[in-house]
């Protein structure tokens, strides 16, 4: 990570660097222990680990590491900084036909590898190679409605046909998936599509290459995958991350510092905090006072707030409003504890 090598590079290099044969007490092997799967199987095993568990080991090494490092580098650790990086998922970004149909074709492909006789000998076509581009590509814009009624009579034939036997398929569960996501059902059975933007969800799949990511606009621009939290410990100097936290790209900033002081325990010394505006919040600045912790944001997030708000009254918790400038009550309150 450091010298931000590949996987390649690293199998490359470590046979001819002795840096890295010293790391690994490897410098009396004849041969070096590493193959272009070795990185690959490591992660899965700890992935596994995990799952199963709930025990993150590569956090746990990397978190502890940096702890001894910051130590090495008499670095300050009383100083801390938080900011969240929006992490692009490696997926096309696809309209609902080509959504819809790639669903489709994957559990057709799939059926008609695994040789099954129930599959639709009328669905063939979504096994063979320019498919694809005959039903997307060559796509004029006043075909794509009815092509789109027929991908959704292809879909509920297809899940028909497969019974139960193929429930346990990530290419089935995906096609419910975004069947369920995409569509309404009628009173005659047909499926159609979800209309409006109500009807539509940043958690609903985005490309079956990557389930889990998530769509989210922020300033301006589209993002579908992740985000990650990284926290710092800095002096003039020097600094190094000291913890981190990967989540699905709608998870707030607020609740990324919740999750972080849930973490921390209470310190004998104060600890400054060091964020934006958008980690600000009663409950969390009372969180952290709680660990020891100076939550400092740099600035309120979005426009520029008006001099009269300064004059509103709020009760103890901060939940409620209670007056406005002019003394009025408000008809109601509503309090969202995500914002």
């Amino acid at each position: 990570e450091i010298f931000q090598l590949t996987d390649e590079e690293i199998v490359e290099t470590l046979p001819f660097d002795i840096r890295y044969q010293y790391a690994l007490h490897t410098t009396s092997f004849e041969e070096q222990p590493l193959n272009d799967r070795t990185l690959g199987r490591f992660r899965a095993r700890c992935n596994t680990y995990e799952e199963r568990t709930g025990i993150d080991l590569i956090h746990q090494c990397i978190v502890g590491l940096s702890s001894e490092m910051a130590k090495m580098m008499k670095i300050n650790t009383g100083m801390r900084r938080m900011d969240s990086l929006m992490v692009a998922s490696s997926i096309k970004k696809m309209s609902r036909l080509e959504l819809l149909y790639t669903c489709v074709a994957n559990l057709a492909k799939f059926m008609h590898k695994s040789e099954d006789g129930a599959f639709p000998k009328s669905l063939i076509h979504y096994t063979e190679e320019d498919d694809h581009n005959r039903v997307l590509y060559h796509n004029r814009s006043e075909d794509t409605e009815s092509k789109i009624t027929q991908v959704l009579k292809d879909a509920a034939r297809i899940i028909t046909d497969c019974g139960s036997r193929y429930d346990e398929s990530s290419e089935y569960q995906l096609l419910i998936r975004v069947i369920e996501e995409q569509t309404d059902k009628e009173p005659d059975g047909n499926l159609i599509l979800k209309s409006g933007k109500s009807d539509m969800n940043s958690e609903f799949l985005q490309n079956p290459a990557d389930p889990d990511a998530t769509f989210r606009a922020k300033a301006g621009k589209d993002y579908r995958g992740y985000i990650a939290n990284v926290v710092e410990t800095a002096d003039k100097n020097n600094s190094i991350a000291v913890d981190y936290q990967f989540e699905k790209n709608i998870y707030s900033d607020s609740q990324f510092v919740k999750d972080y002081l849930d973490k921390q325990p209470v310190s004998e010394e104060e600890t400054i905090l060091v964020t934006d505006g958008g980690y600000c919040g009663y409950e969390n600045v009372k969180q952290a006072a709680e660990k020891k912790v100076h939550l400092i944001t740099t600035d309120l997030k979005g426009a520029d707030v008006a001099d009269i708000y300064a004059d509103f009254k709020f009760s103890e918790d901060g939940k409620e409003i209670i007056s406005c400038p002019a003394g009025h009550r408000p008809k109601s309150n509503v309090y969202d504890i995500n914002t």
